[in-house]
């Protein structure tokens, strides 16, 4: 038989095992997510989580994203104008094509009568 002290053992050993959990970011506030993250004890001899710190970005760096954002929606507004126009085209010459066939329709029927 078994002691009580491998009995505890084991179902610690269990419980750790059961509490990896995924959690949404729905289900869980960035307050809860750094709480876990502190209390938590890795495996590394009892040592706590280290939580780095985000640096803010600097304005250059800001500045520099934003224009490559600005950059990149440009060129989207700019592809779209372009698909519109090449439809707008498209119709124009649809519509012609169906204007002259209607007249050469119109002619053949007055040629008729």
């Amino acid at each position: 038989m078994r002691n009580v002290t491998e009995e505890v053992v084991d179902a610690a050993q269990v419980s750790t095992a059961a509490t990896i959990v995924t959690i949404t970011t729905e289900e869980i506030t960035l307050a809860q997510a750094l709480e876990v993250l502190k209390t938590s004890k890795p495996k590394d001899k009892g040592k706590g989580t280290l939580i780095k710190p985000v640096k803010p970005m600097k304005k250059k760096d800001l500045i520099r994203l934003d224009e490559e954002v600005a950059l990149k929606l440009q060129a989207e507004f700019n592809e779209e104008e372009r698909l519109v126009r090449e439809k707008a085209e498209k119709e124009k010459e649809a519509n012609i094509a169906l204007i002259e066939t209607w007249d050469d329709i119109q002619e053949k029927i007055d040629a008729d009568h």
